[in-house]
């Protein structure tokens, strides 16, 4: 496993953060809601894309299976591949905004993350076990 075994959720003491903690569900936040214009900020490097990582992004996201293989291979090609990474961008944005983002963080210990997201340090903050599929609520610390 690569990265830290345990990662950490700072909330604020509110109702449904607590509700939320009670039963085992965990808040997923749209990224254009983010107060950081950078959380979320990426580029495709198309150069990077093969025609067949193409064609295989494609075939992914032809969830009709509208295209034929050669439709597909056609998309692929080196002077269309811009319009690739420009629609994978898109397609990841919006599956991000639908589907939402968790933002935990690697230590339970930073004052300024207790501060920003535990509300001045009056929340809790809730440890995951990463090597348990899915993320096992190991325990929840309130700094008091």
């Amino acid at each position: 496993m690569d990265g830290p075994r345990r990662l950490y959720k700072y909330q604020p003491p509110r109702k449904e953060n607590i509700d939320s903690l009670c039963s085992g569900q965990i808040w997923f936040a749209d990224p254009m809601r983010f107060n950081d214009p950078y959380d979320c900020a990426y580029e495709v490097d198309e150069p990077t894309l093969t025609e067949e990582d193409c064609v295989a992004i494609l075939r992914n996201l032809d969830y009709r299976k509208s295209l034929t293989e050669t439709q597909l291979a056609d998309l692929a090609k080196p002077e269309k591949r811009k319009h690739i990474a420009s629609g994978l961008k898109t397609v990841i944005a919006e599956t991000l905004a639908r589907k939402g983002v968790c933002s935990l963080a690697a230590s339970h210990k930073d004052l300024l993350m207790w501060g920003h997201y535990a509300d001045c340090h009056r929340g809790f903050c809730i440890e995951f076990d990463r090597s348990q599929d899915p993320f096992h609520l190991a325990s929840t610390t309130a700094l008091s």
